[in-house]
């Protein structure tokens, strides 16, 4: 196992723990190590073949990204490692594998993102590839969403990020969204 409950470094702290790969099989704790722009994430596995932490990563990060205030989202559509991280303004996807990390997308220079999450029950086609993100400027919100390749990028086709913003006026402050599928 790649992780030890018992010396877990006193520098680490996790911030989340988000589901990926086929059928949520992969949980990945993601934290970040103070005195270094570092992410860190285990990757724990559910198959019986596999140890229980397979994986640990280290990702360093682009200069001005705060992990602190960072927000994490895996999807199930994505088995190779990935993971995407809204900080700033900005929507970044994380490749563990590599330690490559690569913006996606960018709100306007003011807004700050406090929420991601995929949109799961899609058309067979689109399969958990669409991520929602939710930025505030100032007292007032957006939801924008993305609609991403197989490879983690944003799609090259109209209408690829759709804001949502109440015809131009926002909406109040936003703390979370979720996807209702009745």
């Amino acid at each position: 196992n790649a992780f030890n409950p018992d010396s877990i470094p006193a520098d680490l702290t996790i911030t989340d723990i988000v589901a990926g790969a086929a059928f949520g099989n992969q949980l990945f704790a993601v934290g970040y190590k103070d005195a270094a722009n570092q992410l860190v994430a285990y990757k724990f596995s559910c198959r019986a073949a596999e140890p229980f932490c397979v994986a640990q990563y280290s990702v360093n990060m682009p200069a001005g990204v705060n992990l602190k205030a960072a927000k994490f989202a895996a999807s199930y559509a994505y088995s190779a490692d990935l993971i995407f991280m809204a900080a700033g303004n900005k929507v970044y996807r994380v490749d563990l594998k590599r330690g490559k990390v690569v913006e996606i997308y960018a709100a306007p220079a003011d807004a700050q993102m406090v929420c991601l999450k995929f949109k799961n029950h899609e058309a067979a086609e689109t399969l958990g590839t669409t991520l929602g993100v939710a930025y505030n400027q100032g007292d007032k919100g957006a939801v924008v969403e993305l609609k991403l390749t197989a490879a983690g990028d944003l799609a090259r086709e109209k209408n690829a990020s759709f804001v949502y913003d109440s015809g131009g006026k926002g909406f109040g402050k936003i703390a979370d969204i979720t996807y209702n599928y009745e």
